[in-house]
């Protein structure tokens, strides 16, 4: 894939129609082009054609988007994306080297709402450089991530890509709303670690608006943070499907051999499953592939 770069202006009426309505005004200032996606003002240079990238979800959109070869630097989490360079800087996204950023003078510097800075002075470093940074906070929706992809197409100047991303996702969202329709829907526990214990995903996560959309209920719906969950709660919420997105390989093996999980419904009908573990944890457009997966063990056999 060749390198692309453009000229910012081409996308600065786009990526100021996204992003400033609701944000309270317009331009304050004479170098103020746009507002990023935590609606904070950014400059864009005349010219993008290096990027760094902080977040995978990030990282993968722009892949997506094809500008994957413009990236020269990224979190280590994004080493995980198709086509990354290998040979590109590694940063930390919880101890942020401002001036090493700054001596590789990219264009613009994409940071994900999970990364930590000493300060605000260090992005202020950054911007005094001349190097635009965009902020992307971590979505918690299908929404807000279909939002991440418009902006970031628009912020590049390839809005057509953009939307045809978004086209995509929201017809294999359709598919699944149809394989689950007329269908029974199956209690699901989704189990995100298992140490300290089990960690379990409530009604305000990602991840319960994928078992929603699949055909499935949450057994923790009701609860509202992070839930530390016992044995002795699954035991008596008695799911009929366990999902878990752990790394390990032997992670349904795990699960299956814990004490007592073998009055489990989800356990003694063998309905464990491993859902991709960066598919379902990243809030990128290839969710859909945790998406589906879910969808095909709620419902096997339901795409044609």
């Amino acid at each position: 894939m060749k390198k692309k770069g453009f000229i910012a202006g081409t996308v600065l009426v786009g990526a100021m129609i996204l992003t400033a309505c609701g944000s309270g005004g317009g331009v304050a200032l004479a170098r103020i082009d746009a507002y990023d996606r935590e609606r904070l003002p950014i400059s864009l240079p005349a010219e993008i054609n290096t990027i760094i990238s902080i977040g995978p979800a990030n990282t993968e959109i722009i892949a997506e988007l094809g500008f994957v070869e413009n990236i020269i630097a990224a979190d280590k989490f994004s080493y995980y994306v198709d086509g990354l360079d290998p040979a590109i800087a590694v940063l930390d996204m919880k101890a942020i080297d401002i001036e090493f950023i700054i001596e590789q003078s990219p264009d613009i510097v994409i940071i994900t709402g999970m990364m930590r800075v000493p300060d605000d002075n260090s992005l202020r470093m950054m911007d005094e450089a001349g190097i635009a940074v965009v902020r992307i906070p971590v979505s918690e929706s299908i929404a807000e991530i279909m939002g991440d992809v418009l902006f970031l197409a628009n912020l590049l100047g390839v809005q057509a890509e953009g939307e045809r991303i978004v086209a995509e996702m929201e017809r294999e969202i359709e598919d699944v709303r149809w394989a689950a329709a007329g269908r029974v829907p199956r209690t699901v526990y989704f189990e995100i670690s298992p140490e300290p214990w089990m960690i379990s995903t409530d009604n305000g996560m990602l991840l319960n608006e994928l078992i929603e959309i699949a055909g499935g209920v949450n057994i923790f719906a009701d609860q509202n943070g992070w839930l530390a969950a016992t044995d002795e709660m699954l035991l008596s919420l008695d799911p009929e499907v366990i999902f878990t997105n752990s790394i390990s390989d032997d992670a349904v093996s795990e699960i299956i051999a814990r004490p007592g999980f073998g009055a489990i419904s989800a356990v003694r009908d063998g309905h464990v499953y491993r859902i991709s573990a960066n598919a379902s944890i990243w809030p990128s457009h290839n969710i859909i592939i945790a998406l589906r997966e879910i969808s095909d063990a709620l419902c096997p056999g339901g795409f044609i």
